[in-house]
Parts: C-alpha cells; sequence; structure tokens
C-alpha cells in the first residue's frame, strides 16, 4: 500500500482537525501575547453569544469580569515570563446577555511564536450542581437541628386529626397498613396550624417483633391553601355558570361536550350523564353539520352569531358568543359557547318588520298624504310619499291661504290636549306655485306624547277636496238658479 503525499496527509490532518473543533465543546483558542484572541473554535460563540470578530476584535481583558481581571492578568504574566503551563486556573467571562460564565483554564505559551495555546471549560453545571447538594445537606441538617425529638406525636396533632392517627398505628402494628400515606393538620409552637404529608413505614427487629415507625414529614401548607383556592374559585364558577339564564356549553376540538349547564340540558330536555362524551348529531343529525361550522370558526378567535334548534313550531332562536379556550402555551384545547335564547324577540322582530311592510304598502297605496309635524317646532319629522303630489303639505303659513291661517293655526294648538284616538278635522285653503287655492281636509290625532301627557307630535291624514269642494258650489250654484226660475 503507497502512502499519500505529504501534501495530501496535512490536509486530512487538518480536515480532521477542523471537524474536531467544530464538534468539541471544549473551548479551544489561540492568543497573542498582545492580549487578542488569534483563533477561537466555535464553541465560543455558541457559549457568549458573540460572533467570532466581536471577539477577535476586541481585548480579551474586555470579556473577563471586572472582579477577576487583576487576578487573570497576573497568572498570565506570571506563566508568559516564566514558560510555564497554566493549569485549572478560573475566571469569569461575560456573555453577550451580559451575564457571566465560570470557565477553568488550561495554558501553555509558546515564547517564539508569542502566543499562548489554551483550552477551557464551562463550569456552571458543576457549579449548579455543587450548589444543590450544599442546599440540600443543609436542609438535611436542619431538618435534625429544629427536629421535635423527645416530643409526643399527639403534642404537634392537631385536635380533631388524633383519632386517625391512633387508628393507623394499630393497622400498621397489627400488619394490616404496611405504608401509610396521608395528610393530616399539625400545631407549630406558635399556636398556628400547618398541613402536612405524612409517609410512614413501619420497622420491625430481628425476631419480626414491631421496633418503631419512620416517618417523612413534608410541609403541604401552601399547597392544600392553593388547591382549597383553587376550589373554591371552581365552586364559584360553576356556580355562576349553573345558575345563568344564558346556556353554557363547552366541545372538544372534535366536537364531543364536555360540560353544558342546567340551562342548556333543560332546554334540549336531556342529562348531562346522557350528554356528556357525545357530539351534536345525538341532540340534532339535521342540524349537527350546521353548529359543527360554527364551533370550527371559533378556534381563530370569539364572534357573535345566531343559531337555532328545533324545526317547525319547536323552532328557538338563540344569540350566541363562541370563542376557544386555550392551553398553557396559547393553543386552542376546546371552545366555548354562551347562548341567549331570543325565540320571543325574534318572532316579534319579524312581526314588527311584516307590520312595518304592510304598513309600507298601506301607505303607498293609499290616495291620501300622511304626515307628521313636531308641534313645538312645526319641522316635518314624516311624509307619506303621497305627501309630495300636495300642493303644500308641511302646513308652513307661506302656503296657507290668509283667511285660513288661524283657523288651521288653533287646531294645531287643540292637538296638544287631544285625548287617544280623539280627532281633530279640519278644512282650508292652500295657495300653488301659481296662486290659485287649493282645498284640503286634515284629520289630526296625537302621535307622540312628552313626560306631562301632552302630545309633542300630531299625525295628520290630508286629502285634496278641492274637486269635491267644486263639485258642491256647483250643486248649490245650480241649486239657487233652478230656485230662481221657480
Amino acid at each position: 500500500m503507497t502512502t499519500p503525499p505529504l501534501s495530501e496527509q496535512r490536509s486530512v490532518v487538518g480536515a480532521d482537525l477542523d471537524r474536531f473543533l467544530d464538534l468539541s465543546t471544549d473551548l479551544f483558542c489561540v492568543a497573542g501575547f498582545d492580549g487578542y484572541f488569534r483563533l477561537l473554535s466555535p464553541s465560543w460563540t455558541a457559549l457568549l453569544g458573540y460572533s467570532e470578530q466581536e471577539l477577535t476584535s476586541r481585548p480579551c481583558e474586555e470579556f473577563v469580569h471586572v472582579d477577576d481581571r487583576a487576578a487573570t492578568a497576573a497568572e498570565l504574566a506570571g506563566h508568559i515570563d516564566a514558560g510555564a503551563v497554566s493549569i485549572r486556573f478560573v475566571n469569569r467571562y461575560r456573555h453577550q446577555d451580559g451575564s457571566y460564565r465560570t470557565l477553568s483554564w488550561n495554558a501553555a505559551p509558546d515564547a517564539e511564536r508569542g502566543v499562548i495555546y489554551a483550552v477551557a471549560r464551562c463550569l456552571d453545571e458543576q457549579l449548579d450542581a455543587a450548589r444543590a447538594i450544599e442546599e440540600s445537606e443543609a436542609l438535611f441538617r436542619g431538618a435534625f437541628e429544629q427536629s421535635l425529638v423527645g416530643m409526643a406525636v399527639a403534642e404537634v396533632t392537631h385536635p380533631d386529626d388524633l383519632a386517625g392517627d391512633a387508628t393507623d398505628v394499630q393497622d400498621q402494628l397489627a400488619g394490616r397498613l404496611p405504608g401509610l400515606h396521608r395528610e393530616k393538620r399539625c400545631i407549630r409552637p406558635d399556636g398556628t396550624t400547618v398541613s402536612v404529608s405524612l409517609s410512614t413505614t413501619l420497622v420491625r427487629g430481628q425476631q419480626g417483633a414491631p421496633s418503631h415507625l419512620v416517618t417523612q414529614v413534608l410541609d403541604v401548607t401552601g399547597q392544600r391553601a392553593a388547591a382549597e383556592a383553587l376550589a373554591s374559585t371552581a365552586a364559584m364558577l360553576d356556580g355562576i355558570v349553573q345558575n345563568s339564564q344564558s346556556l353554557v356549553y363547552v366541545k372538544d376540538l372534535d366536537g364531543v361536550y364536555l360540560l353544558a349547564n342546567r340551562p342548556f340540558l333543560e332546554a334540549f330536555g336531556v342529562t348531562e350523564q346522557d350528554l356528556i362524551g357525545r357530539d351534536d348529531s345525538w341532540l340534532d343529525a339535521d342540524l349537527e353539520p350546521v353548529w359543527r361550522v360554527n364551533d370550527l370558526r371559533a378556534r381563530d378567535g370569539a364572534y357573535r352569531l345566531q343559531e337555532w334548534s328545533g324545526h317547525g313550531e319547536d323552532q328557538r332562536w338563540y344569540e350566541s358568543v363562541k370563542f376557544p379556550l386555550l392551553d398553557a402555551s396559547g393553543h386552542p384545547y376546546a371552545t366555548c359557547g354562551v347562548s341567549l335564547e331570543v325565540t320571543e324577540l325574534t318572532r316579534q322582530r319579524e312581526e314588527a318588520r311584516k307590520a312595518g311592510a304592510f304598513s309600507a304598502a298601506v301607505l303607498a297605496a293609499s290616495p291620501d298624504a300622511i304626515v307628521v309635524h313636531d308641534l313645538a317646532s312645526g319641522r316635518l319629522v314624516y311624509a307619506s310619499r303621497t305627501a309630495a303630489g300636495l300642493p303644500a303639505h308641511a302646513a308652513a303659513d307661506a302656503d296657507v291661504h290668509p283667511d285660513d291661517r288661524v283657523r288651521l293655526q288653533a287646531a294645531l294648538t287643540a292637538c296638544g290636549d287631544l285625548e287617544d284616538e280623539q280627532v281633530l278635522q279640519v278644512r282650508y285653503r292652500v295657495l300653488t306655485e301659481t296662486g290659485a287655492p287649493r282645498w284640503l281636509s286634515r284629520r289630526l290625532t296625537a302621535f307622540r306624547r312628552g313626560p306631562d301627557g301632552r302630545a309633542t307630535e300630531v299625525l295628520s291624514v290630508i286629502r285634496d277636496v278641492s274637486e269635491m269642494v267644486a263639485a258642491a258650489d256647483q250643486l248649490q250654484h245650480d241649486a239657487r238658479h233652478v230656485v230662481l226660475r221657480l
């Protein structure tokens, strides 16, 4: 087998070295005697967050914790002067976010090249583990230093829990309860009560006879208080949901019911046991696709809509709000709906719509003009389309014949005291644009009243009776001529 050329060997070795530096979690570097990094492995950027350019363009000292700079400079100077290797020198380097990493160094100077070859390792995980061990040991020592040695269990047990202690001890001694796990209350020296979790094991002697009980005690006062507060909040929310007049319900993302309050169950005539775990196809197979689409839309955010249930005369309408329920990470895990029944309101709206359409049709077909005036200002509040065909429907003084103004104004003033369904009628003349008079017959009634009960708006039914008046005048004229001839 032939040996590769030296240039190829160096190329392979160089590639292997680069690969080694890329994968290593240790921090390899070459630094000049001038205090600047010359070469860094990629692990430096991963650990400290700075780019290679940032690390090599500034003095190494700038990254060292201010309290460690003097010791670092002394260590560096001493080993450069002596040409000695530095082993396990520790200092702290600043991360880009302002925190610090503790490093342990092994370094060797090369005076001929004026550089230092070094490798460092981050000690943070080791230091954290050491501190955790120290805290655990301190806690363990404190547990014994502050223990209740020499005191009877009954002295620190809440009176209401003593009977349970006695029963548990008897069961363990009799072999009926090999291990015990339960909660109880204890009394502190200051008289306050704490909740504790007990884990008790019976230890037997060489002959198998009970020797003593070993109990581990954990203070769970905080957890118990939090659990009670959570249970209280849950009970409060359940009370609100169950006693709400609205239908409240929760479905998972597959449309399966997880919760439904009492009004919902009563509206659909089902029990909670029957509903929970089922989807809408069980309630109404025909409407299930519609309800499902509404639920899917709620995943994207809260929205309002009108829904219905039932069919024909049994159909009921609801104003609903649907919204997603999110887990701790912000992702929806269910949808909630709150629906208020508005069946009667919906029917009233439909009846009002039909009545409005009927009234509009009647007004459009009627030859009479319908107008509404504000008594105080004389302002026209409403006028039917047929009113536009009248010579003057606004009853402005400029349009009313001078001889009829007093009579019309007296009628309008009297409208303020009209009783319900009482009607005034007045006939008067208005002048057209050419100055020719036209006769109008006007029926007035109170339309809207103020707080004092007086009419504030008056509804008028106006008809042009000019032809009828002209016909009546002609009849009278003809009658007079007949009498004269006789």
